[in-house]
């Protein structure tokens, strides 16, 4: 890349992400000849300012964060991981510490870089899943997100502790901070760009494309477009060929400092659809009505001729910039030549119709991945109403439509809301809802309409953020506990962060809205900004729901504790079982005992009696004395035996109220298992 080049992308960075040329407030130069000598001196100073962009190579340029490596690993092994197996040009990795976890790789070139963030974006190395940061990204919006809550904690001091728990949970940030979600596309992704008409460095040549540098310094050179990256070709291809219809009319280009001349700019509109949108812009000066038919008939017939058709150029509108409007671009009547009034774009399985003035995120691949970014964080439920504050075309809302109950879009441009209703309808939504005006004058009576308990806002502003009313009501909305807040300039939207975290007042009535987490989304590759989503919800919210994690995690103890005496009393349980089953067996064994001896006294009897009568049979004689001494005998066995009959019947007794408490024991234990 050239020095040239180099300086061309400095301002690309400004009007890609702004849309617009930079401010035209400034001094008129004296004269002509102190022009071309402020030009000279500008272009000698940008030549040697980006002169090290020329060099092979620097780590300051071309570097990623690679986050999720493993605990242990070789330097050597992990660059022929990067370079061989997936192909890389990885020149340098710069760990912080071994065991960190993350590095630095730095790499030659854009594209090396550009390739190596979606090679490495997910990839498993060594059971571990790799993620591919844009390091210097990730640190602005780090850096922002930290002078954010500061300065929301110099108006609340009251949300100090919660803070500093936020920092311990989170490395040292006060809220969550989620990893940079990649664009889908690096290049040709910018569907939108607003090119100035003026004169090349020479001074000779009429060019479209962006100035070189702020003309505040003296300069107001325009450089080409040919090697910018994020424009797709098909915008370059209609840009030339309308280049060539310029350089060829008698008009010249409006010149910032004399605020002489006629074309001033061009804006562009591409989509995946094919579609091209071009507003042709000049200030007319002392041009009369025919003389502007006259230039609009020729700019139709042009862009219609055979050889300029092939652009496919399905829009084109003619724009009179009479005079720069405070706060805002030159205003003027838009009026369309040819073509369809609208181009479409796809966008979540949808399709948006676009009107010339309508906002349309300008990198729809990244849109949608922003988009599904803000659905997760938001979790809306269907009992619950969505409030689309700067909708635009409707796309964030109708986006979140099938996961709500009610949308309601405010919108202060007219034909952005017609849009909004059109691609509502288009893509049979039915419960959307949207009003032409500035959000301060709507929100209170659209908030009002809402029939849901749970509301939930999304604030897409402008760069210069919400109107103070606006936010104002938003605080007030009793049903509104979470907000959406997505921004294009991080820095800028800092204060309206900080008034929505304000403490109740008289003026912001209803409890802060303070920031839970933070998400940027890289919509503009090759370049230093970043959109950030930042999702806040109501202190009472979360003071709550932090409550509610303290009960739950008392609960969790206390039924642990339960858990743990249950099992101590269970294991003093089965040891009492044992030892009552210990208990019965040595009653049944002595029992057995027992019986086996009142069987054998009773043998004993039978056995007495058999050999009396046998005596009595062979003596024939039976004296008294002898009867009466068997009789008594034979008693004396009789109350033996029953003494060990009356014995056993206890033991048995015994030996069943015992068997009967250890069944009832075990089967508590049981029960309670099975409960547990």
């Amino acid at each position: 890349m050239s020095s040239d080049n180099a300086s061309i992308s400095m301002e690309v960075v400004d009007q890609a992400i702004n849309g617009q040329p930079r401010s035209e407030n400034v001094d008129k130069i004296s004269n002509e000849e102190q022009s071309k000598s402020n030009n000279v001196a500008l272009e000698t100073d940008q030549k040697e300012l980006y002169a090290y962009l020329d060099h092979d190579f620097t780590t300051e340029r071309f570097k990623l964060e690679v986050r999720g490596l493993p605990k242990f690993y070789g330097f050597g092994e992990f660059r022929k991981f990067l370079n061989e197996k997936l192909q890389l040009d990885a020149s340098k990795i710069k760990p912080p510490k071994r065991g960190s976890g993350w590095a630095y790789i730095c790499f030659r070139s854009e594209k090396s870089r550009d390739d190596a963030i979606k090679a490495l974006h997910g990839v498993e190395w060594k059971k571990a899943k790799l993620s591919a940061q844009l390091k210097s990204k990730q640190k602005e919006i780090g850096s922002v997100v930290k002078t954010m809550c500061q300065q929301i904690l110099n108006v609340n001091e009251d949300l100090k502790g919660w803070f500093d728990k936020q920092r311990k949970r989170y490395e040292g940030f006060p809220c969550e901070l989620g990893e940079i979600v990649h664009s889908n596309t690096t290049d040709g992704y910018r569907n939108k760009c607003e090119f100035t008409i003026g004169m090349d460095v020479t001074g000779t040549k009429k060019m479209i494309g962006f100035r070189l540098a702020s003309y505040a310094s003296g300069s107001v050179a325009i450089g080409p477009i040919d090697e910018l990256r994020h424009i797709p070709q098909k915008m370059k291809t209609a840009i030339k060929i309308l280049e060539k219809f310029i350089c060829d009319s008698d008009l010249a280009v409006f010149d910032p400092t004399t605020h002489q001349g006629y074309w001033k700019l061009v804006t562009a509109r591409t989509t995946r659809l094919d579609h091209l949108m071009l507003i042709i812009g000049i200030n007319p000066q002392s041009m009369t009505e025919e003389d502007l038919k006259d230039l609009q008939k020729k700019l139709k017939e042009f862009f219609e001729e055979p050889c300029n058709a092939e652009v496919g150029v399905t829009s084109l509108y003619f724009q009179t910039i009479v005079k720069k409007e405070a706060g805002g671009k030159g205003g003027g009547e838009i009026v369309h030549l040819s073509g369809s009034r609208y181009i479409e774009e796809q966008l979540l399985g949808m399709t948006f119709r676009i009107s010339p003035e309508a906002f349309f995120q300008v990198n729809t691949l990244a849109a949608e991945e922003l988009y599904k970014t803000a659905i997760e964080l938001a979790k809306p439920l269907e009992n619950t109403a969505l409030l689309d504050v700067c909708c635009g075309t409707g796309t964030i809302g109708l986006s979140f439509a099938k996961h709500c109950d009610e949308v309601f879009g405010i919108e202060m441009i007219p034909t952005a809301i017609h849009d909004a209703k059109v691609n509502a309808t288009q893509n049979t939504i039915n419960n959307s809802e949207f009003f032409i005006g500035k959000a301060e004058d709507l929100l209170i009576p659209v908030i009002n309409r809402t029939t849901q308990p749970n509301i939930v806002a999304i604030v897409d502003p402008p760069r210069a953020g919400m109107h103070q009313r606006a936010l104002i009501a938003l605080r007030k909305a009793k049903k509104l506990n979470k907000l959406v807040y997505i921004s294009c300039d991080p820095k800028a939207a800092i204060k309206n962060l900080v008034d929505l975290a304000r403490p109740n007042s008289k003026q912001y009535h209803g409890d802060p809205l303070v920031p839970v987490k933070a998400v940027p989304v890289d919509m503009f590759p090759h370049t230093k900004h970043c959109e950030l989503i930042i999702y806040l919800e109501r202190f009472s919210l979360i003071q709550k729901r932090e409550q509610e994690k303290v009960e739950i995690q008392v609960n969790d103890i206390e039924e642990e504790k339960e858990k743990e005496e249950g099992q101590i009393m269970d294991l003093e349980n089965e040891k009492l079982v044992e030892k009552l089953w210990e208990k019965v067996s040595n009653i049944e064994k002595e029992t057995n005992k027992l019986e086996e001896k009142a069987n054998n006294v009773e043998n004993e009897v039978d056995t007495f009696f058999k050999e009396q009568n046998k005596i009595v049979e062979e003596a024939k004689i039976i004296e008294e004395g002898q009867v009466n001494y068997f009789v008594k005998e034979s008693e004396k066995f009789a109350e033996k035996t029953k003494d060990m009959r009356n014995q056993v019947d206890k033991y048995k007794e015994e030996l069943m109220v015992l068997k009967k408490e250890a069944l009832e024991l075990m089967e508590q234990v049981k029960k309670k298992r099975r409960i547990e």
